[in-house]
Formats: structure tokens, C-alpha cells, sequence
């Protein structure tokens, strides 16, 4: 506490400022323009992975589902709860 007062200088107003800790861990929400360019950026395999979504179905229909997408990774985030595979 001590050293987050010499950082922050003179406190007269009783309010300490938010520093950045760098021994933390802090991710922003996925908004659905980060879903569409991660989207972009896969191959578009036919194969699906564990989640049985085939690369190239989510390519083309990314659209549709990015409003779903982001918001099951942002409960994930949030939650952190994630699945074992």
C-alpha cells in the first residue's frame, strides 16, 4: 500500500489511482469484428474439431453466429468455466 501511495504522489482527495499490475491477468470481452477476423484468418478445413464445427461452415456462415460466438466466449471469460476439450 505504502508503495502504490509513492506512485501515485499526492492523494488529497483520498481516492487511490488504478495502476496496472503486471503479475495479473485481464481480457477485455470478444466483440463480434474479433470474432469475424479470427473467423477470416482460419484455413477453412473441412474437417470439424472438438466442438464438430468444420472450419469452413463457420467461414461461411460467420455472419450468422457471431453474435452467439462472442457471447459464449465472453460466459466463458467471465465465468471461468471452460470445457475439458
Amino acid at each position: 500500500m505504502e508503495e502504490l501511495v509513492k506512485q501515485n504522489g499526492n492523494r488529497s482527495d483520498n481516492k487511490l489511482e488504478k495502476k496496472h499490475c503486471p503479475n495479473s491477468i485481464f481480457m477485455y470481452p470478444v466483440n463480434e469484428e474479433e470474432v469475424i477476423s479470427l473467423t477470416k484468418s482460419l484455413k477453412g478445413k473441412p474437417t470439424a474439431g472438438y466442438d464438430v464445427i468444420p472450419e469452413s461452415l463457420a467461414k461461411q456462415c460467420i455472419q450468422l453466429i457471431k453474435g452467439p460466438f462472442a457471447h459464449i466466449y465472453n460466459v466463458l471469460l467471465n465465468s471461468g468455466v471452460f470445457p475439458d476439450e
